[in-house]
């Protein structure tokens, strides 16, 4: 998170909401302007809102961020957003008090097979469904790069550094095979047991389960199969064994 752009881009709005209300008893002519530059950026400062942790959707984000009157008024988004620069002015020294944070990993940051299976059932709650929807996407992939009809455990036998002389592989450009030849066997050797991984934990296991998963593992889960999508898209079709 870069932390002085966000911190300026939160300021501006804030002073463009601050000038708006200002002029609050002006003709509509004059305040157009302005008013249609808060809600241009509103969508930006909303997302800066909701990575800053300084509130939830629907709280923060959605709620203070609108016009509040006839004629346009903004004093809830000036409060708003006057709690926002507050906040990312002290972040970083509050961080040096609390010690690191960790990374934070955002969902619309996966590959976007993930993300895009997952997202709307996610949105919902449904936190299960949108693992098991986002591993069919993944697997699905692989699948069609390598025209495949195997399902399953079975798929991920694309990766294996060996097969049979008329079966596709899946091989990753980035490890050369003959620089480093035990590179490239543990490379394609991980690659086909993380497929299998998931197939058996996350496809197997929410097909034939009606509990819902805990939300925390279930994005770890679906970074782990962005990871893995991330595998299948770059590496490159090879037929036969090899």
């Amino acid at each position: 998170m870069d932390i002085p752009a966000c911190l300026k881009a939160a300021t501006e709005f804030r002073d463009l909401c601050r000038e708006a209300n200002r002029n609050a008893d002006a003709s509509p002519h004059v305040l157009e302007g302005i008013s249609q530059q808060i809600l241009e950026r509103t969508p930006q400062v909303k997302a800066i809102a909701d990575m800053s942790g300084i509130g939830q959707p629907g709280d923060y984000a959605q709620d203070r961020f609108l016009m509040s009157g006839v004629p346009v008024v903004f004093h809830l988004a000036e409060k708003a957003a006057t709690q926002l620069v507050g906040h990312l002015e002290r972040l970083e020294e509050t961080e040096a008090m609390l010690g690191p944070t960790g990374p934070k990993l955002a969902a619309v940051g996966l590959h976007a097979w993930v993300w895009t299976a997952a997202a709307s059932l996610w949105s919902g709650g449904h936190y299960r469904e949108a693992v098991q929807g986002a591993y069919a996407a993944v697997e699905q992939q692989a699948r069609l790069k390598c025209g495949m009809t195997e399902s399953g455990y079975a798929t991920w036998v694309v990766f294996r550094p060996k097969g049979e002389e008329n079966q596709t592989r899946l091989r990753l450009p980035d490890v050369d095979r003959v620089a480093e030849p035990e590179s490239w066997r543990s490379a394609h050797d991980g690659a086909a047991d993380l497929g299998q991984g998931c197939a058996s934990n996350m496809r197997n296991l929410a097909a034939h389960s009606t509990q819902q998963f805990v939300e925390q593992e279930a994005l770890e889960q679906l970074a782990a199969l962005s990871y893995l999508a991330r595998l299948v898209d770059r590496a490159e079709v090879h037929m036969g064994g090899a």
